[in-house]
């Protein structure tokens, strides 16, 4: 699609969305930079500080995979903070509508799970994955909104621990993942049953 100005290309896209039976979206970095996460090639970017570590060095060496890890934890703290921005929104409206049935993203900042699938779609969602030959469902995540009661914390847990059960009892214990808590709110998530957790500043030091 092209256009001579934004206002035309953005009323063209609108047509197209509306027309469309599906729509498979393809995310990278860029969509999570209004989140305050750097992408990889911008001006202060991940790469303008550290160079990319190649996927045949990764695979052969304990080094690589050291320091690719140590700059994944690295990042904890602006994942932990981050919340959905206009373009995971947007995605998840028109999965809410029915139009898109799956995104397929290459970011690791959990954005996409956090804007969330509804929780009546969860049944649906796993009857279909079952259908698929070389897929297999693992289990459930959720990244809850931040709350500072314990007790509060603990409401969503327990909501995706009895979703999870219920995955269990369909499917056996093959669903043998319930993904959720992190730094702030781990031990209200390990009390609803929480089979990984996701810590960063909890117990590694702050990286500069």
């Amino acid at each position: 699609m092209s256009a001579i100005d934004l206002p035309t290309a953005t009323a063209r896209l609108g047509e197209m969305i509306g027309e469309a039976r599906a729509i498979l979206p393809f995310t990278g970095a860029g969509i999570s930079t209004e989140c305050g996460i750097p992408d990889f090639r911008s001006p202060g970017g991940i790469w303008t500080k550290s160079q990319p570590i190649p996927f045949d060095e990764f695979l052969v060496s304990q080094e690589a995979r050291n320091e690719s890890w140590r700059r994944r934890f690295a990042m904890e703290d602006e994942f932990s903070r981050a919340r959905p921005g206009r373009g995971h929104r947007a995605i998840a409206t028109l999965y809410r509508a029915g139009k898109v049935p799956a995104v397929v993203t290459q970011n690791i900042d959990n954005l996409h799970q956090a804007s969330g699938i509804a929780p009546e779609d969860v049944a649906s969602l796993a009857a279909y994955c079952a259908t698929l030959p070389h897929l297999k469902l693992r289990g459930l995540m959720t990244i809850p909104a931040p709350q500072s009661s314990f007790i509060n914390q603990r409401q969503p847990f327990h909501q995706l621990f009895l979703l999870w059960q219920f995955l269990r009892n369909q499917y056996g214990s093959s669903v043998d993942t319930l993904s959720m808590g992190m730094s702030d709110d781990f031990e209200a998530a390990i009390a609803e049953g929480s089979t990984l957790v996701r810590l960063g500043r909890a117990i590694f030091p702050i990286i500069p």
